[in-house]
């Protein structure tokens, strides 16, 4: 069995230089192992590949790519990896000996019964907000019951970090699952490619004992944090899901940890129907585009948008209130503008939630509208 592990690799010389000698380490066969180089093509880039891959025992191979972007870079490694078992390494990574060996052994083992799988390997850090080390995973679960948890989790994608993961070939090929080149600057090309990885049936699971090392870099935090921002609205447009909305509301992992209890939220914002006031002709009027956030069956006809967690949410009396203005989001994070909709209205179902969470929609629906009115409610809700 052939391992490829794809490295995208843009200007990190010494970095990468660590990381190929990490690679070279490894307790896994020479003769099974191959490293393919995704790179932007230039004469200085290739001279150096060509150059760094004879000094390592391991077979490299240099990708082109027509773009510098990391989804770019990861697709043209992909492209021309043999191997059976792909390994997704960022350029900055550096690997344990017997982490390929790892991967190998347990893709092996999962072939026969679960194909599917996608296998996260645990990296220790210097995080995205500072120059501290933190270790990435040891705030989720510090063992081997998260491996568990994320088989079961409709949100496991979230941790799909493309900075040390594995992957069978054979799956990705049969399903043509490529990063999105839309995806520019940093972030977020990665869990989106998780997410359409597990919308076609891959499972993830967390292995702490395949252990790497993030090296140190300089780093534009202001930078990473804007282009992450604008990554997540074009996640969420591609894929308006609550589950998307979370991470574009909490962050990966406080979503991950968040999202039974914020599934519990929205059950009970949904459960029983309000009596809802009718709204004065002057207030409904408005020139442009008008936003109604909760049930369609509550949401007034010249509404142009409809949030609601369930784009085919029901009634408890069984009245079906799907809708084709309904997009289904809570309201806590969406990919409209600033000031995008002339009015939000908020349906009285609102005022049950948690403080927080009522600020925080209450926050973007301030952000995207010019006025946001609150419905009151002409009684309480019939349990």
């Amino acid at each position: 069995m052939l391992v490829s592990v794809c490295i995208p690799y843009h200007l990190r010389p010494s970095q990468l230089l660590l990381t190929l000698q990490g690679l070279g380490n490894q307790r896994l066969g020479a003769h099974r192992l191959e490293v393919v180089i995704g790179t932007h093509a230039t004469d200085e880039n290739l001279r150096y590949l060509k150059h760094i891959g004879r000094l390592h025992p391991i077979r490299v191979v240099v990708a082109n790519s027509s773009s510098p972007s990391t989804s770019a870079l990861r697709n043209a490694a992909l492209a021309a990896a043999k191997g059976d078992i792909l390994v997704l390494l960022d350029c900055d990574v550096v690997l344990n000996p017997d982490v390929v060996a790892g991967h190998a052994d347990l893709h092996e083992r999962a072939r026969p019964s679960r194909p599917n799988r996608v296998i996260l390997g645990r990296v220790s850090a210097y995080d995205k907000l500072s120059s501290s080390i933190s270790d990435d995973d040891k705030s989720l679960v510090p063992d081997r019951r998260l491996s568990l948890q994320l088989d079961d989790s409709p949100i496991s994608w979230c941790l799909c970090w493309t900075g040390h993961l594995s992957v069978s070939r054979q799956v990705v090929d049969q399903h043509e699952i490529l990063f999105d080149e839309s995806f520019v600057g940093w972030g977020m090309e990665d869990q989106e490619w998780g997410y359409r990885l597990y919308e076609r049936g891959f499972r993830f699971m967390f292995e702490p004992q395949l252990f790497g090392w993030h090296l140190p870099h300089p780093r534009d935090v202001a930078l990473n944090l804007a282009q992450e921002q604008a990554n997540l609205k074009r996640f969420l447009r591609k894929h308006p899901s609550f589950e998307v909305e979370l991470v574009a509301a909490f962050g990966d992992t406080a979503a991950f940890k968040s999202y039974p209890y914020m599934v519990d939220v929205v059950g009970k914002l949904y459960f029983g129907r309000f009596n809802v006031v009718p709204m004065r002709k002057e207030i409904l009027r408005c020139s442009g585009s008008m936003l109604f956030l909760g049930a369609p069956s509550e949401a007034p006809s010249c509404a142009t948008w409809v949030l609601c967690p369930s784009a085919n949410f029901s009634r408890d009396d069984g009245e079906s209130c799907d809708d084709k203005r309904t997009i289904p989001l809570l309201g806590l994070a969406t990919y409209f503008e600033d000031c995008e909709h002339d009015l939000a209205l908020l349906s009285p179902r609102f005022l049950t939630l948690p403080g927080e969470i009522r600020k925080m929609v209450l926050a973007e629906s301030s952000r995207v509208s010019r006025r946001v009115v609150q419905i009151p409610s002409a009684d309480q809700v019939s349990l």
